[in-house]
């Protein structure tokens, strides 16, 4: 045991949600019926958060307005704000919030 953990939901600290990990493991069948619902209500529960265009994002927001904070900015922060900090790593950049469309692909299966 030990260390914090990172993706609870609400926490105040790593209170993101990883989307990936979550509708993969549905999509590829590695969890059973009963998680698969669990993780497909969390889903639809986030609303906007996850999905504020249509598309799902790779994660919510941490609740800073930074997305995650544990991801290591190019200025050697962990919280990637766009002020300049976090350049293509910034919430709603690229892996940090952005869309991919393949997300959501694997989040329809």
């Amino acid at each position: 045991s030990g260390g914090a953990r990172h993706g609870v939901i609400g926490a105040t600290q790593f209170g993101y949600f990883e989307a990936s990990p979550n509708h993969d493991a549905v999509a590829w069948g590695i969890v059973n019926d009963s998680l698969a619902e669990e993780i497909m209500r969390t889903i639809d529960q986030l609303g906007d958060a996850i999905r504020p265009h249509d598309f799902i994002l790779p994660n919510t927001d941490a609740g800073n307005g930074g997305g995650y904070d544990d991801m290591l900015c190019p200025d050697g922060s962990t919280w990637c704000d766009g002020t300049g900090r976090g350049g293509i790593f910034q919430y709603g950049t690229w892996v940090n919030g952005g869309v991919w469309t393949t997300q959501e692909a694997r989040a329809m299966l």
